[in-house]
């Protein structure tokens, strides 16, 4: 059985005022950057790798982590915020100013098609690509025990627990607690989860070694692994 953990990390707070952001690409406020180093700093251990969702209020905090510690850094489009469309970047005076009914609607229940925002991306689809990007990373990570399996199925020699600190957002976060909870696509289910700006939780992932006989990256699924979510007491960063 080979025991990989993800370290997931919500950026912290950003610049741009108070606005609904999903792919709108704000950097962090010093507040911010500072909140994520703090998150960091309480780590048991340094990741062997750093994910990055590409907008720059993760991807910002990512690459300083990496060249500081001299880790790779890698780069995914599956890890960006949901789309919201044309409510993207908006105020949330104005949303709800303009479009308080449709909005209410979405937040209580994201996952019916019909409260999608215009031209945004629909929730089903969101998560599905969640957890595509989730599975891709723990499939690199599987790399090296695939190969010492394909010598000898019977034995796994590594005793270490690979690692990887995952930057990424709420709803990105999100997703993956549902997941894990066998809650997808519960009504008002992100309302439920507390994601403070900076906030983090672990993921214990176990493969057994003969299960990657019979797989490859097709086929290979986040929902069909043994996993445990991690999640430890938070302090409300994004307050104060």
């Amino acid at each position: 059985m080979k025991h990989l953990q993800l370290v997931f990390l919500r950026h912290g707070q950003c610049q741009g005022g108070d606005i609904l952001r999903g792919k709108t690409n704000v950097p962090l406020s010093e507040k911010g950057l500072t909140q994520m180093q703090q998150a960091f700093s309480r780590l048991v251990k340094l990741p062997d790798v750093v994910y990055s969702s590409p907008l720059e209020r993760c991807l910002q905090f990512s690459d300083l982590i990496a060249k500081q510690y001299q880790l790779p850094i890698k780069v995914l489009d599956g890890l960006q915020e949901i789309d919201f469309g044309e409510w993207d970047g908006q105020t949330w005076q104005t949303l709800y100013q303009h479009h308080e009914a449709k909005i209410t609607a979405y937040w209580a229940n994201p996952w019916e098609p019909k409260h999608t925002p215009p031209l945004g991306e629909y929730t089903v689809d969101f998560s599905a690509r969640v957890q595509a990007v989730v599975s891709q990373i723990i499939w690199q990570m599987l790399q090296p025990l695939a190969a010492e399996v394909a010598v000898d199925p019977t034995t796994v020699k590594s005793a270490s627990t690979p690692s990887a600190l995952i930057v990424t957002h709420g709803g990105v976060m999100r997703c993956i607690m549902a997941a894990i909870l066998g809650v997808e696509q519960a009504a008002g289910i992100f309302n439920q989860f507390h994601l403070p700006y900076a906030a983090v939780f672990h993921v214990d992932v176990y493969v057994d070694g003969h299960y990657l006989e019979h797989v490859d990256q097709d086929t290979f699924a986040f929902n069909n692994l043994s996993v445990r979510l991690n999640w430890p007491g938070l302090s409300d960063l994004s307050q104060g």
